[in-house]
């Protein structure tokens, strides 16, 4: 049996053809699944993230209510102090004019000292 010229190239470009067609079908198969494994790892970086985010955004909560825990509590400090310190102003106050009423009090001592000495 004698094959055409014709016949040969056409085979040959067909099963070149067909090769071609399998190579870029095998090719676009292992894209695909490389996809696939690129689309599964991102979601499970996108997950450890969330969760990480998430962790992160609790702990900044409770830090959050600890701080304003201790501004009130400060807030409260502040006002008692400011009490103390009131407190403490009139007490200094009190024994300013207490040392005045003594020093008053000297000053009439001697002057009935120095009469009662006049007198005698």
């Amino acid at each position: 049996m004698v094959i055409s010229p014709y016949r040969y190239v056409f085979t040959l470009l067909k099963s070149d053809i067909v090769d071609k067609i399998m190579n870029a079908n095998h090719s676009f198969s292992n894209l695909a699944y490389e996809l696939h494994c690129t689309v599964q790892e991102i979601q499970s970086n996108l997950k450890e993230t969330t969760e990480a985010n998430e962790e992160l955004f609790n702990q900044v909560s409770v830090n959050v209510n600890e701080l304003v825990e201790l501004i009130l509590q400060l807030e409260n400090e502040t006002k008692e102090v400011e009490v103390l310190m009131n407190e403490l102003n009139k007490t200094v106050e009190t024994a300013r004019e207490h040392v005045r009423l003594g020093k008053i009090a000297r000053e009439e001592a001697r002057r009935i000292f120095s009469n009662v000495v006049n007198t005698l």
